[in-house]
């Protein structure tokens, strides 16, 4: 290993506000899912008796979500942009879990609730990997790791919090994950830059953060 390169690496990441802002979006991002994410099943247990063959099933809707969200990117990311398309994401997904209390007082409901979750969330995910990618051409790669590590952090502190808010009621822990959300939203748009590449010459204008 290039000790000398890895250590370039990292000071182009601390050097550049727009990754470091990158790297807090992902970290909000992760920690508002696994804040709700980690009691899904035992709340889907707990309001609907279910056994384990038909958790399987809800783990199957949630694959499926998963995979539809991946499509979506595919679609719209290119064409909406890359962070408004995360924005959106993010807005979305506090949306629809502030949903699940309400769309879960019926199975079909709350399996309902289960896809729309899981389907923005992975459409955000996904749709921030390009968005990361094009901060540091030159440190790609650590950005990259530095990016795994805050989604790992995140969801560490996710669990941590999941657990008691959901001793309160399960909307507690969807007022966390909307309130994660839109924390991340803000850091967003205040401080990550957007580039572009730009057909005649190929270089890559920056899409400056809203003010």
């Amino acid at each position: 290993m290039d000790l000398a390169k890895l250590e370039a690496g990292f000071r182009l990441v601390l050097a550049s506000r727009s990754a470091l802002a990158l790297l807090a979006v992902g970290l909000l991002l992760t920690a508002a899912n696994e804040t709700v994410g980690i009691v899904l099943g035992l709340w889907m247990e707990a309001s609907f008796k279910l056994q384990v063959a038909a958790l399987g099933a809800a783990s199957a809707v949630i694959g499926l979500a998963e995979l539809s969200g991946e499509g979506l990117v595919a679609g719209l990311v290119d064409r909406v942009g890359k962070r408004r398309s995360v924005a959106v994401g993010m807005l979305c997904n506090s949306l629809t879990v502030l949903a699940l209390p309400v769309l879960g007082r019926t199975l079909g409901g709350g399996l309902l609730g289960l896809f729309l979750y899981y389907l923005v969330f992975e459409f955000t995910i996904v749709a921030s990997l390009p968005l990361i990618t094009e901060q540091i051409p030159q440190a790609r790669a650590t950005l990259l790791a530095s990016n795994i590590a805050a989604f790992s952090l995140g969801r560490s502190l996710g669990a941590l919090a999941g657990g008691p808010l959901y001793r309160i009621g399960l909307l507690a822990n969807a007022g966390a994950t909307a309130g994660l959300n839109l924390l991340a939203v803000a850091v967003l748009l205040l401080f990550v830059r957007e580039r572009v590449a730009s057909a005649a010459v190929g270089e890559l204008p920056i899409i400056p953060p809203a003010v």
